[in-house]
């Protein structure tokens, strides 16, 4: 799942992948990584991994923090 958000004239997309936990369990581990498109060079940020199921409509803080320093 990819969302992309326009910041600062710069393109941040996040990319989201969920596993499910193994049963009984109906949690999952999602892992977000997002990509900023930049002056036409492209910057990762770190990845984080939380306790739950995507696709998540996440606020635009955790797209563009690691990109705000």
């Amino acid at each position: 799942n990819v969302r992309i958000e326009d910041h600062r004239q710069s393109l941040v997309f996040m990319v989201e992948r969920s596993v499910p936990m193994p049963a009984p369990s109906t949690d999952c581990l999602t892992d977000l990584q997002a990509v900023r498109l930049f002056k036409g060079q492209l910057e990762i940020a770190p990845s984080i991994r939380v306790g739950g199921c995507g696709p998540g409509l996440w606020d635009q803080k955790l797209f563009i923090w690691y990109f705000s320093k």
